[in-house]
């Protein structure tokens, strides 16, 4: 039943409010996404790989995590997302149009390369 549904039904006199509450609960519950997982696993050749992003792992060196950290620590990738907030999109939005990768500008610190988006 959904939340509108137990609301009328509520307020016409037909069900009592610990009635509502209970179907109120059920159906947050029923319509709740499981939570994401994310976990680690540090691959055969020493490389530390994070699943759960995406379809597949995400596997980096230490040095590369750390550099990454480091840039995320300093809000670069704050930075970045929202200077380019208009052209990212999320998990999922089916109207993503193919275009060119947002590209960091060459002043942008980022240890002196360009970095795709």
């Amino acid at each position: 039943m959904l939340m509108n549904e137990v609301l009328a039904q509520l307020s016409a006199g037909k069900i009592d409010l610990a009635t509502a509450q209970v179907l109120i609960a059920a159906a947050a519950k029923k319509d709740a996404k499981p939570a994401a997982w994310l976990t680690f696993k540090v691959s055969a050749k020493g490389a530390l790989s994070v699943y759960g992003l995406g379809r597949w792992p995400t596997t980096l060196y230490r040095s590369q995590w750390n550099r990454l950290i480091e840039k995320i620590k300093a809000g670069h990738l704050e930075k970045f997302m929202a200077d380019h907030a208009t052209d990212l999109k999320d998990k999922g939005d089916d109207d993503a149009k193919p275009e060119a990768p947002a590209v960091s500008k060459p002043g942008d610190d980022f240890g002196g390369k360009e970095v795709a988006a």
